[in-house]
């Protein structure tokens, strides 16, 4: 990063008051936070961690937490969405209320270097499932109030048609969402007539029709 932009990040962070005099093994560890992360909210939590980690950060309808609990947390949170193959530069799309797991999926987000994606909680599922198809976000963070599972479309290879695995796939997927306790599901098909065929013989029903159009240049 440039001089120039450096000195940019650490005006707002002074502006914000993240940073100030104080104790020189914290400021060491702001900076350190700063240095790695920039102007974000990474950095923003990381460094209040880091210099009043005792600090009340959050407080929602389940209580209060600290910036060093939300450090831990996001830390964590990192950690999980990595290991499930998210990775920096990749999108991720935030679906929850006012409360501690926004902020949470947010600061991880910042940590890991992904994007964030934020959606309407208002959203019917046909919205979701245009901005999830356009967006294409490599995962999806939910909380419990919404509890809703989308499905790419399933597609069979020609050589094993007829021998419902598609189906199979599709129960499987499922019962992997009952588990994590979604309630709703959607799949985006367009006019694919067999497709449309397995999803209603699964329990799907139509809610809206949609195309995708291509022109190719010679």
């Amino acid at each position: 990063m440039a001089l120039a932009g450096k000195l940019r990040n650490i005006a707002t962070l002074v502006e914000a008051g993240i940073v100030r005099p104080d104790r020189p093994d914290r400021l060491l560890r702001a900076g350190l936070a700063l240095r790695r992360f920039g102007a974000t909210p990474a950095a923003g939590y990381a460094a209040a961690a880091a210099r009043r980690p005792d600090r009340v950060a959050v407080v929602d309808e389940r209580g209060e937490l600290t910036f060093a609990e939300v450090h831990r947390r996001t830390n964590a949170l990192a950690h999980a969405l990595g290991d499930h193959g998210v990775n920096e530069g990749d999108g991720v799309a935030i679906m929850c209320r006012n409360h501690r797991g926004f902020v949470e999926a947010t600061v991880a987000c910042s940590k890991l270097g992904a994007h964030a994606l934020y959606l309407n909680t208002s959203f019917a599922a046909p919205q979701l499932a245009d901005v999830l198809a356009r967006e294409a976000p490599s995962a999806v963070i939910y909380d419990e109030d919404n509890r809703r599972g989308f499905f790419e479309p399933v597609c069979t290879h020609p050589g094993h048609l007829r021998r419902r695995l598609a189906q199979a796939l599709m129960f499987a997927g499922l019962g992997l969402l009952q588990a994590a306790g979604a309630r709703e599901v959607t799949v985006e098909t367009g006019d694919m007539i067999p497709a449309n065929a397995l999803y209603d013989s699964i329990g799907f029903s139509e809610v809206y029709k949609t195309f995708c159009w291509k022109k190719i240049f010679n």
